[in-house]
């Protein structure tokens, strides 16, 4: 609760309205947060999917203002279909990633965009001969098969 609320319980109890026992439980209450759910389910695994559902609103409002996407500043609706289209796609991406960091134990070391960066310094050299050599940072040559996406079939030695 904020200070604001705190004062007007605290006021209630001192105006007798509300007993000590009242005003103490409640405060005991302030700050937490309560989850309703009719799943049947473990709390844990319910207050995790709130935690992913509460990400993905916070990936979406990052894109759009990474992108300069919170005002579209088109007028026709098709071009702003399209955009909000991709923008969806992105973050979708970007909340599949964020599921493979988390598979691979390695939340605590990589956020999304540490993988992406990682993954952007990364190119492929196509030879004469057809072949594709790959240039991969060390870091990242240890990061992809870490986190199981394999993208690169061909690693320098």
């Amino acid at each position: 609760m904020s200070s604001n609320e705190e004062q007007n319980a605290m006021k209630r109890s001192l105006e007798g309205r509300t007993t000590k026992e009242e005003y103490l439980l409640e405060k005991e209450r302030m700050g937490h947060m309560i989850v309703v759910s009719n799943l049947d389910r473990e709390p844990e695994w319910i207050y995790n999917l709130y935690k992913r559902r509460d990400s993905v609103e916070k990936d979406f409002r990052r894109m759009f203002e990474v992108l300069g996407a919170d005002s579209l500043g088109v007028s026709d609706t098709p071009t702003a279909t399209g955009m909000v289209f991709v923008l969806t796609l992105a973050v979708r991406l970007r909340v599949k990633l964020k599921n493979v960091i988390l598979k691979a134990g390695l939340a605590s070391d990589y956020s999304v965009d540490d993988v992406l960066f990682a993954y952007s310094k990364a190119y492929a050299v196509e030879m004469e001969s057809g072949t594709v050599d790959y240039e991969l940072p060390a870091k990242l040559e240890k990061l992809d098969p870490a986190l199981g996406l394999n993208i690169f079939p061909i690693l320098r030695s």
